[in-house]
């Protein structure tokens, strides 16, 4: 059979919009924050002191830049024209003077440059992903991962080259420019009348360059993470793609997010290779009239050869500079791009905020739910007032359809998600009113799959617990009757693991989440279709280590099988974001139909 056909149409429509979000959705990131150089600025403003001081030395290497022609003109004056053997010997020495003290002082600001910017990066990447860290699952839910590690990662890379290189060479082609017409003009104002004919054509090209690039360095950002979310998509789903041979498809799909960011770039290279010639043009028209007005100005005794040669001079180091200027503006708008695209991701609401007065859960009591609702999308209902307590030391199973609002209600009771109208309460105290360190003590969630970070087993187990000991951890496995099943790992639980735990089976992952959970010890476990995805080759020992996490504390599960149902002590009746009934499971096989066919389906499933 042949399957690699062209990908659907909403493929191309997913393609369109891969980088943004809904606009009904509440956690769209804005394409671009607005004013981010000031916000910039402001974030950095506890570095101002060593930025000062960067910049005071970088002025002393512009003055020692542009005293060397005026030095160069005192050799040919005095020391070759009028032969003023003095004169010359001092000439040359304060030219090497300044040589040097350019050397010394480019060397001092680069390093102080690169210190500030560094330490800018740095506040500005732990930023970032500190308010990732804080960001609720609604955020992730509604967002491509590419475009996030576009926006957390490469943005801030592309600020991090304009900062490192860039932003002093931006600097330094600007003090030039700036500095070097105040040396031209106590040369000689004349000449300098002549060269300032090149500061309208300059702002002429500098006006019509940044209009036409900052958005297509914008455009090019927004493509590359568009195109980085594609290639994530397809190397994540790569075992599907084979399987049901598309791979063929989905490279000609990624080629066609790939055509679309070559544009963009090419938008990019396209502005710049208009600006550069001109640049070259501008500089030797303005050479050659100097040249030339500066040979008749000679020949009436208004300026000197070294004047002119000054002149010459100046304008190469000036000139120099703005050559790359144009590459350097081009630099600086896509590092504004990325900042603008940083800031737009800080300005994403928090959710889950921990309130100032929040206190510690000092007491155990019931878990509650009053009536709750809860949305993801604005008028779409998931829950509807939800009024739901479990007891200590009770197990309740949540069951219902697919899409009845079991995994989000889970997620709820655990304050990963905040209702809309209603509250969650613990011994009385309402989750939004209690500390979330708290919180996360004593009621832990179990997902469907367990992420796995690099590292050893016990790494992975003691995650959330970094300072446990591995004897502690070497008991948890003991408590939960697994240490026969990991000590058959090469290396036990010194076992290396890749990312995501792409050594172990699904089984074999699952059972590292509930050995985590237990070291966490919480009074509540919530366990979400903790058997969706286990191999059958661990299902028995993932459900004997499930029942003894279990015992001896508060438990919520979402029963997708009957047995598990059953083992509850209570059950809770979803339908549509509706608790329909709650009570023991053969109650409700006798009393409500709905229930009853629910099981009786589930069991004709192989």
């Amino acid at each position: 059979m042949e399957f690699d056909a062209p990908l659907p149409a909403g493929f191309k429509q997913w393609r369109r919009t891969v980088t943004t979000t809904t606009d009904a959705s509440p956690f769209a990131i804005a394409p671009f924050a607005h004013r981010p150089l000031q916000r910039g600025l402001e974030f950095g403003a506890s570095l101002r002191w060593p930025a000062l001081a960067a910049s005071v030395l970088l002025i002393g290497t512009v003055c020692a830049t542009l005293a060397q022609p005026v030095l160069v003109s005192w050799v040919i004056d005095r020391g070759v024209i009028e032969k003023d053997m003095n004169a010359l010997s001092l000439s040359i020495f304060l030219l090497l003077g300044a040589v040097a003290a350019e050397a010394v002082l480019t060397a001092g600001h680069l390093i102080l440059f690169a210190w500030v910017g560094e330490r800018y990066l740095a506040r500005l990447r732990n930023r970032v992903f500190e308010h990732l860290s804080q960001l609720s699952l609604r955020f992730y839910d509604a967002h491509n991962t590419g475009a996030l590690i576009a926006r957390a990662s490469d943005d801030v890379q592309t600020l991090s080259s304009f900062v490192r290189s860039g932003m002093s060479s931006l600097l330094t082609g600007v003090l030039l420019l700036g500095l070097g017409i105040v040396v031209m003009g106590s040369l000689s104002p004349p000449l300098l009348a002549v060269s300032l004919i090149a500061v309208p054509m300059l702002r002429w090209l500098s006006r019509r360059y940044m209009r036409r690039a900052e958005p297509a360095q914008r455009n090019n950002r927004e493509r590359y993470a568009a195109s980085l979310d594609v290639i994530e998509q397809g190397l994540t789903g790569a075992r599907s793609l084979h399987l049901f041979r598309r791979l063929k498809s989905w490279g000609e799909f990624i080629d066609r997010c790939q055509d679309g960011e070559y544009e963009a770039r090419m938008q990019v290279v396209s502005v710049n290779n208009r600006y550069f010639p001109w640049l070259e043009f501008t500089w030797v028209f303005v050479t050659a009239a100097i040249l030339g007005v500066g040979a008749g100005l000679n020949t009436v005794d208004m300026v000197t050869v070294g004047i002119v040669s000054a002149f010459v001079l100046s304008l190469t180091r000036i000139f120099g500079p703005l050559e790359s200027l144009g590459r350097l503006i081009g630099d600086a708008q896509s590092a504004k791009a990325s900042l603008g695209r940083i800031f737009a991701l800080l300005d994403v609401p928090l959710e889950i905020q921990e309130r100032p007065s929040a206190v510690a859960l000092s007491t155990s009591g019931p878990l509650e739910a009053r009536n709750v609702t809860f949305s993801y999308t604005r008028g779409m209902q998931v829950l509807t007032d939800i009024n739901l307590s479990v007891q200590p030391g009770e197990t309740l199973a949540l069951v219902g359809h697919t899409g009845a609002g079991k995994s989000t209600l889970a997620r709820l009771l655990a304050r990963l998600y905040d209702p809309e109208h209603g509250h969650i309460s613990y011994g009385g105290l309402d989750l939004r009113d209690a500390t979330l360190a708290s919180i996360r003590r004593r009621i832990v969630l179990l997902p469907q799959e367990g992420h796995l970070f690099r590292g050893t087993v016990a790494e992975n187990i003691g995650l959330f617990r970094p300072e446990t000991s591995d004897a502690d951890i070497s008991k948890v496995v003991s408590d939960l009757g697994l240490e026969e099943r990991f000590g058959q790992f090469p290396d036990g639980l010194l076992t290396q693991v890749d990312a995501r735990g792409a050594r172990l089976s699904a089984g074999e992952r699952q059972l590292v989440s509930l050995s985590r959970v237990a070291l966490v010890n919480p009074e509540v476990a919530i366990l979400d279709e903790a058997l969706s995805n286990v191999d059958p080759g661990t299902e028995a020992l993932v459900v004997r280590a499930m029942r003894r996490l279990m015992e001896g504390r508060t438990v919520i599960v979402i029963a997708h099988r009957e047995t598990t149902a059953q083992r509850a002590d209570r059950v809770a009746f979803l339908d549509h974001g509706v608790l329909v009934a709650q009570g023991r499971h053969d109650e409700l096989l006798r009393n409500f139909a709905d229930y009853a066919r629910l099981w009786g389906h589930a069991q004709e499933v192989p």
